[in-house]
């Protein structure tokens, strides 16, 4: 509401200098109100059109942050300062071009992230619960994935050489962050016991479409959660060894990783996090927990600890940045909802 008022604010103002046909007094001119309208008037005015071509790319989720939770947000930090809460203005507020997108699925009006983060990395609308697919396929039917499938963003960056990075506080697998490197016929794929034996025969689950990732030199970066979708049912779990993976077809994914390459790397922890050389270009799978990571203000409950999204956030840009022909980032915050 307060960037509703203040854009009427800065209208009026404008039409007020406009006006030549005779005086008006403005008894208002010295309001706060009135003042900060003429600010944000100014500031619209002086923005100039970027015509040049991008080089880098970072696209920030907040997978469930609906208009509703981003006003509760603003009130909550601007009550966190000492003030109503109200008149707060987040940073994403103030950037120079804001705009809303129609969300929706080919066959729901209500969409689900694995619909709308397709949509986001291929260009396309598709169906609810489908990862890099066009709305011809059926879900759950492998044979259809097959042959509707929608090139990802991270396909075409990997392609033209340029590095690639996915930071989320989910799974790696989960919907979201899938959409960047995966083609799947059911969200629910993300790990082969999850999978109809038919479907198995057939297609990847999403954990080893991203280790067996053939474009370009593979995912540079991938930091989140989902550790045990990446080892097998015999493998005990690195921070928990009473509890063991998810996978059934012998594969350890983690190891797998590893072996590609001296450079590649598997880190499970703040240690390992902290550690990390990001000038030697590391690939780096970042597995912090066995399913999603914690909430931000859980995550000093994790023994092992557990870097901010923010952190992430940094250390991947890090990497990224010393590729010459750019990077595109996929950040989500994904716990929102």
């Amino acid at each position: 509401m307060k960037l509703a008022i203040r854009s009427l604010v800065a209208i009026f103002a404008l039409i007020c200098q406009t006006a030549d046909a005779q005086q008006i007094s403005l008894p208002q001119a010295n309001d706060d109100w009135y003042v900060q309208g003429q600010m944000i008037l100014k500031q619209r005015m002086s923005i100039r059109p970027i015509n040049h071509l991008a080089k880098n790319v970072i696209l920030m989720i907040g997978d469930g942050n609906d208009p509703t939770t981003i006003i509760a947000t603003r009130i909550f930090a601007g009550q966190l300062t000492g003030k109503p809460g109200e008149e707060h203005v987040l940073p994403y507020e103030k950037f120079p071009y804001v705009a809303y997108s129609k969300t929706y699925n080919t066959n729901a009006q209500t969409p689900d992230s694995a619909g709308t983060a397709s949509a986001m990395m291929t260009g396309v609308k598709t169906l609810a619960g489908v990862i890099g697919v066009t709305a011809n396929v059926r879900r759950g039917n492998c044979a259809d994935a097959e042959a509707n499938l929608a090139t990802t963003i991270g396909e075409l960056t990997e392609a033209a050489g340029m590095a690639t990075g996915i930071v989320t506080t989910t799974r790696i697998t989960h919907a979201t962050p899938a959409a960047v490197f995966a083609h799947s016929a059911d969200r629910g794929w993300e790990v082969d016991s999850r999978m109809p034996d038919e479907a198995a025969d057939d297609c990847k689950d999403i954990a080893a479409q991203l280790i067996d990732f053939p474009f370009g030199d593979g995912i540079d970066v991938a930091m989140g959660g989902g550790r045990r979708n990446f080892i097998g049912t015999g493998d005990a779990d690195p921070e928990d060894e009473d509890r063991h993976g998810k996978r059934k077809d012998g594969r350890n994914l983690v190891n797998e990783w590893k072996a590609k390459s001296n450079n590649h790397v598997v880190i499970y922890d703040t240690a390992g996090f902290d550690a990390l050389d990001t000038n030697s270009r590391p690939k780096v799978l970042a597995l912090f927990a066995r399913s999603h990571m914690n909430f931000e203000t859980d995550r000093a409950d994790d023994v092992a600890g557990e870097p901010s999204l923010a952190d992430m956030t940094k250390k991947a840009i890090e990497i990224l940045s010393l590729e010459e022909k750019g990077y595109f980032l996929m950040v989500e915050g994904g716990r929102i909802d």
